[in-house]
């Protein structure tokens, strides 16, 4: 058993995969990449454009999907749980959240400076050896 590197994760209009670093070598040329896809956008993120935190939920992961210097930006923070795989290759389903954050830039205003959505997302991991 070992831990999954790869997710795939979709549900309330959203498509999302993010591949960690492979488990077995570090070579410097492996990136963690992020793609999101919705009905207006396809994105693909990787290396420094994720910000990764570990937590007692598991990793945040986040993007920005969308900056402006006068109206804010929109962020996606992935939860993505330590998930435990049998065998490499094998998919192991899993369910998590995903968070967009809509910030608001240097317009003026009152009241809160960020508005959240909260997307329910359904997903497998797996386990890819990069050898």
């Amino acid at each position: 058993m070992a831990e999954a590197n790869v997710f795939e994760m979709t549900g309330d209009g959203v498509q999302i995969s993010y591949s960690a670093r492979g488990p077995f070598i570090d070579q410097p040329g492996l990136k963690p990449t992020l793609t999101y896809q919705d009905q207006d956008q396809n994105l693909t993120f990787s290396g420094d454009q994720l910000r990764a935190q570990q937590s007692e939920m598991g990793t945040l992961v986040s993007v920005t999907l969308k900056t402006s210097v006068d109206a804010g930006a929109t962020i996606l923070t992935l939860l993505v749980p330590t998930v435990i795989v049998e065998e490499v290759m094998a998919d192991q389903p899993f369910e998590t959240y995903a968070i967009v954050t809509q910030t608001f830039g240097i317009l003026p205003g009152v009241g809160a400076r960020q508005v959240y959505d909260v997307l329910e997302l359904d997903g497998v991991a797996r386990l890819i050896p990069l050898l």
